[in-house]
């Protein structure tokens, strides 16, 4: 909701890079990924938030990065993937982050 209406997530709020990052190394990705996924769908009703918007395309890019851990289970990857589709990208598109 608040991507949708052009209003940012501020970090001090929630991090969503480090949540995510904290979801990989304790395990909790299956409850955190489709969090995070849900709250940037907001994302393609927004005028601002919309690819190739900076702070979207970060967080993209560590998703893509998880995406691609070997062993990922199969319900993580589909959540990016029906992200990705909702934003209308293509998991290619996204860059990742450099030294990855």
């Amino acid at each position: 909701i608040t991507l949708a209406r052009n209003r940012p997530i501020l970090q001090i709020m929630l991090d969503c890079k480090e949540l995510l990052l904290q979801g990989y190394e304790t395990g909790k990705l299956i409850a955190v990924a489709p969090f995070l996924a849900k709250t940037l769908e907001g994302a393609k009703g927004s005028i601002v938030f919309r690819p190739p918007n900076p702070w979207l395309m970060g967080l993209l890019g560590v998703f893509r990065s998880v995406y691609d851990v070997e062993g990922l289970k199969m319900n993580i990857k589909f959540e990016v993937e029906v992200l990705c589709k909702n934003l209308g990208l293509r998991l290619e598109e996204i860059p990742l982050r450099p030294g990855e």
